[in-house]
């Protein structure tokens, strides 16, 4: 053991001895490059040979080289100074995402707190109604009031294309309701995209179906008694978006699946509101087979289902 802690005592030192006679090696010659007393004593040496022609020749030679290890030092202080602000342009860049992710977090959260503030004041304002002022027009019917008379009606005039009511409260709602009766989002920029990528394709719109009956997202969720009353809103809102973007026509799923429930085929819903692995997206694949190809499959007698 002695022996190969003597040998590799003896090998490392060896090795260091070679990065020390670099490091001594580079250390001599920028000694030996800037030796300035050495180049004026080799100057005296040699200038009292120097005739008019080397004299101007020596001079020359001197600021040439002067010149060469300036410029040299001037491009290592260039290239620092650039590194060092490359480097400060990083950390400002990395400074200022994480400032806007930080205000992003705040907006969102300060976002939240004025709904729920919002939600607060309706709650505490309760349901009022609106003077009815002249020339206006109604924008919403409540049900029946006292004794059987029609409840007072929510009216206001439009300007610019802003309600004007009386009760702010109401104001702000009708707005919200008028812009949502007919909001379709992204349906027409995303049936653009597909018209400026494929020019000749065909637009088709997969129809989405309705909740389970009694399921929580059907009634608190979104306020539906059945899944009737989702199924009306949805095929009339698709029935718009195909004549809005012009498609050639309706994968109606929703329709399948409401026709299956209405014949107690069940289950069709695997969690409620997704197609269940059986019959659900058996049915479903039927229905793009028939909409894509135009053949019938009503000879299909498939039914050997893993799970229903």
């Amino acid at each position: 053991m002695n022996g190969f802690l003597k040998w590799f005592f003896a090998f490392m030192s060896e090795m260091l001895k070679g990065y020390a006679e670099i490091v001594r090696g580079f250390g001599n010659g920028i000694k030996q490059i800037f030796n300035i007393k050495n180049y004026i004593e080799i100057f005296k040496e040699y200038s009292t040979d120097f005739g008019a022609l080397g004299w101007i020749l020596s001079i020359l030679a001197i600021i040439i080289v002067v010149a060469i290890y300036v410029l040299i030092a001037v491009m290592i202080f260039l290239f620092i100074r650039k590194y060092i602000r490359f480097r400060h342009s990083l950390v400002s860049n990395e400074d200022l995402l994480e400032e806007i992710a930080l205000l992003q977090r705040r907006v969102m959260k300060m976002a939240k707190e004025k709904d729920e503030i919002m939600a607060m004041k309706v709650a505490q304002m309760g349901g009022g109604t609106m003077t009815l002022p002249a020339g206006s027009a109604a924008f919403a019917a409540g049900g029946e009031g006292e004794e059987g008379a029609p409840a007072p009606v929510a009216v206001g005039t439009v300007e610019d294309g802003v309600v004007q009511t009386t009760d702010y409260r109401f104001s702000k709602l009708i707005e919200v309701d008028t812009f949502y009766k007919t909001y379709t989002p992204h349906i027409f920029s995303v049936a653009n995209y597909v018209r400026e990528l494929a020019p000749n394709a065909k637009l088709l719109i997969h129809q989405t179906w309705a909740y389970e009956d009694g399921s929580e997202r059907l009634c608190d969720e979104l306020g539906y008694k059945t899944s009737g009353e989702m199924f009306a809103d949805i095929e009339q809102s698709y029935n718009m978006a195909c004549k809005d973007v012009n498609a050639v026509g309706i994968i109606r799923c929703g329709e399948v699946f409401h026709k299956l429930v209405e014949q107690n085929v069940t289950p069709v819903h695997r969690d409620t509101f997704h197609a269940s692995f059986g019959a659900g997206r058996y049915a479903l694949g039927l229905c793009w087979y028939k909409s894509l190809t135009g053949k019938s499959v009503a000879d299909n007698k498939f039914c050997e289902f893993d799970e229903y």
